[in-house]
């Protein structure tokens, strides 16, 4: 009789890890789920986490933007690669998030600004983009693949200013917006033809 209650917790705690996003029995099955996640996010959704990491890492770790990433419409990605420096130890950190694990790779230091009153997230800045002749650029060039990142350096200028970089690239030109992080506002916008 009393198997039975211990049974039962088992089968709760085995569910409630399966569904929670936890790889821990994927790890256990031998599939580690990082190519064939299905699961897209924005952005800030798991930032807090992100941050936390990186506080473990180093507790002066100041945020400094994110990698270039594919990212769908809604301007979420099954990856985001979030960039942390560390002036007291000299190096900097790529946190990556993806297929719901969560990796840390040191590398040595590049001096870059920190990001500050990061207000609109991915998913605002990829609607902003899209009103801002995205949209248009896609109906043109439908297989065009979709690039998101968060830079703190303007591209072509010395201005720094955090802002969405949102690239629309097609096969023969690219469209490219900056998305003020702090308003939403657009910064520039240039289509670019590759031949």
């Amino acid at each position: 009789m009393r198997t039975r209650p211990i049974l039962f917790i088992m089968i709760l705690i085995i569910l409630a890890t399966s569904l929670s996003g936890c790889g821990i029995l994927r790890k256990l099955f031998g599939r580690s789920g990082q190519t064939d996640y299905p699961y897209f996010c924005s952005a800030k959704k798991w930032f807090s986490y992100v941050e936390y990491k990186a506080k473990l890492w180093r507790p002066d770790a100041v945020f400094y933007g994110t990698g270039d990433t594919e990212a769908n419409l809604d301007g979420e990605a099954r990856k985001w690669e979030y960039l942390f420096d560390s002036p007291e130890a000299n190096k900097q950190a790529t946190i990556t998030l993806q297929g719901g694990f969560i990796s840390l790779r040191e590398e040595g230091r590049i001096a870059l600004t920190s990001v500050k009153n990061w207000e609109i997230d991915s998913t605002a800045a990829m609607l902003k983009a899209q009103e801002a002749g995205g949209r248009e650029f896609l109906l043109r060039n439908p297989n065009a693949k979709i690039f998101i990142s968060l830079i703190t350096e303007l591209p072509n200028s010395r201005k720094k200013q955090t802002a969405w970089f949102v690239k629309f690239q097609g096969t023969a030109s690219m469209y490219y917006i900056l998305i003020d992080v702090r308003n939403g506002g657009v910064i520039s916008s240039q289509e670019v033809n590759f031949s």
